[in-house]
């Protein structure tokens, strides 16, 4: 019996150590990001070139990613705080959790290190984690770095808020596609000469996910499915109000794609690997048959390429 207690003591020292390892990895964690923020600050303030600025900011997004990596495997070992956040968290249809009204203890500390800095929780798929808040930047960057770039965060935290998908399908209507591909389209095309790769780059690859998104749909909302009318809606929406947009003639030649199938697709069976597999299909004007996934991808390496002149 004392050597069944003697084991047990041992047993709540050795859970005691590691939950006190995990709350000063956290502290820790949590001192470093507020610090690298105000490092770049400090470093923002006196550079006066545009491409160390730009350098420089790509080392701190760099930062950030590896420590939301750091964080969100953290948070999802911490069982106990993970399960208090789904049971008193407010999940909202953009797929972000909100804390602010949770009156449990550890949840209210955990959310005012959270807010003080710039993450958000976020839900996909039934699994909770946590994201970076361009506003963060917005706000914390906004008397030393460039208006320009400002507003590219600004454009993002826009894009994060109004939602985009949840298991795999689009939780917002199509047409709201169609209005990020022009906002960030839009903000591309006025920073196209400044010499920002940095800022280029992160553009491009939010417009190649929206196109590709608008064009293809999701794996739960593909555009072969029952959304393909409120599609043509929006496709022909662009056409009448987006004429100046670059993308216009990508559009307009789908456009026409899709119409002379009478917007809807073939069907193909097979086999891969051992696996069945369906493959929808489209009639292009070449007269191929081919997959609606291959022809998008044609079309967004088109685009990509029209796309944030330099």
């Amino acid at each position: 019996m004392t050597s069944l207690r003697g084991n047990f003591a041992c047993i709540l020292v050795i859970i005691s150590i590691i939950l006190l390892f995990y709350s000063l990895t956290i502290k820790a964690e949590q001192a470093s990001i507020r610090n690298e923020t105000e490092r770049y600050q400090k470093q923002f303030k006196i550079t006066k070139d545009y491409r160390d600025i730009c350098k420089g900011l790509e080392s701190y997004g760099e930062y950030i990613a590896k420590s939301l990596a750091i964080l969100n495997a953290q948070f999802e070992q911490n069982r106990q705080l993970y399960r208090k956040i789904e049971k008193y968290g407010t999940f909202e249809k953009n797929n972000q959790v909100t804390l602010s009204n949770v009156r449990e203890e550890e949840v209210k500390e955990y959310n005012t290190y959270l807010s003080d800095n710039g993450i958000k929780v976020g839900y996909s798929e039934g699994n909770i984690y946590l994201f970076f808040d361009p506003l963060y930047v917005v706000n914390n960057f906004r008397d030393v770095l460039p208006s320009k770039i400002l507003e590219y965060y600004a454009i993002e935290a826009e894009d994060i808020n109004e939602g985009f998908a949840e298991d795999s399908a689009l939780r917002i209507p199509w047409d709201v596609l169609r209005e990020k591909i022009i906002r960030y389209e839009n903000y591309c095309n006025a920073v196209g000469n400044a010499d920002c790769p940095y800022i280029i780059k992160l553009t491009k690859q939010k417009l190649r996910q929206h196109l590709n998104a608008y064009m293809l749909g999701l794996d739960n909302s593909p555009i072969y499915g029952p959304r393909i009318a409120e599609a043509r809606r929006s496709f022909e929406k662009f056409l009448i109000n987006n004429r100046d947009s670059r993308l216009f003639n990508i559009i307009k030649d789908y456009y026409s794609v899709l119409a002379k199938n009478d917007f809807k697709f073939g069907r193909k069976e097979g086999a891969r690997e051992g696996r069945r597999y369906v493959s929808f299909t489209i009639s292009t004007d070449k007269n191929e048959e081919i997959p609606i996934e291959v022809l998008v991808d044609r079309y967004v390496k088109q685009a990509d390429s029209l796309l944030c002149p330099r």
